[in-house]
């Protein structure tokens, strides 16, 4: 995701903090 990585993890824990949408190529909603 290079340097867009931080703003989708921010995008996901916005829109799907109970990380709903796991079945694709996910993001976690916290950064590890």
């Amino acid at each position: 995701y290079g340097g867009n990585y931080t703003r989708l993890v921010q995008l996901k824990k916005k829109y799907d903090p109970k990380n709903l949408f796991h079945m694709n190529a996910n993001v976690p909603p916290s950064e590890v």
